[in-house]
């Protein structure tokens, strides 16, 4: 639930691509998300993704939208 919640309030997602992720994220993001989003996707897919920090501010949380 948690991660649910950080990927709708608290994330942007600025690109996605098959392994590797760019967001962007305010202050109330969980400290542990990037850990977590890791260790589920790793679990989903059977495969590592990148998941990088973008200083793009201008997409918008699922949230926002």
């Amino acid at each position: 639930m948690e991660l649910k919640y950080d990927l709708e309030k608290n994330v942007k997602l600025v690109r996605f691509e098959q392994g590797k992720i760019d967001i962007n994220f305010n202050e109330n993001l969980n400290k542990n998300f990037i850990k977590k989003l890791s260790q589920s996707l790793f679990k989903w897919t059977k495969k590592r993704w990148i998941i990088s920090l973008s200083k793009n501010s201008n997409a918008k949380s699922i949230y926002e939208k």
